[in-house]
């Protein structure tokens, strides 16, 4: 986080890993959603809500007239392996995104992530219908999530 501070403005930090939730708040004053583009592993209600607070202080505290937004991605367990962060494909998957759109007004809903099990591509076409899912829950063009 520390060397956000280095880089030229223009770069675009995307969050890739596990994020403690306590560590949201600290993330996104630290780097700042001018220059945080994305937190692409969000697999539970209780860190959005962290981020999305965090999200709302940085507006609040940065004195910029426009409101932004920290976009997210939800991390998919499509594989099944319990070594894996994320949700379940499905109505767990389906659900946590109706509650994020519906409960955190200061995120936004890029994409989906996965982690594949090695060798097995069948868990990116789970993906894929995942984002469909996602996509028609929430009432946007699929193309809309990445």
């Amino acid at each position: 986080m520390a060397k956000s501070s280095e880089m030229p403005d223009d770069v675009q930090w995307h969050f890739i890993g596990p994020l403690q939730s306590n560590k949201a708040a600290p993330l996104v004053k630290t780097v700042g959603l001018n220059k945080l583009a994305c937190i692409e592993t969000v697999s539970t209600m209780k860190l959005a809500s962290k981020l999305n607070r965090a999200a709302e202080t940085w507006n609040e505290e940065s004195g910029i007239e426009e409101t932004k937004k920290l976009g997210i991605y939800i991390q998919v367990n499509t594989s099944g392996e319990e070594s894996k962060s994320g949700v379940s494909p499905g109505e767990e998957v389906i659900n946590l995104a109706k509650e994020i759109s519906s409960e955190c007004p200061m995120l936004s809903i890029d994409g989906l992530m996965t982690i594949g099990a090695p060798g097995d591509y069948s868990c990116f076409d789970t993906l894929v219908k995942c984002r469909e899912d996602v996509a028609a829950a929430l009432g946007k063009d699929v193309n809309d999530l990445e």
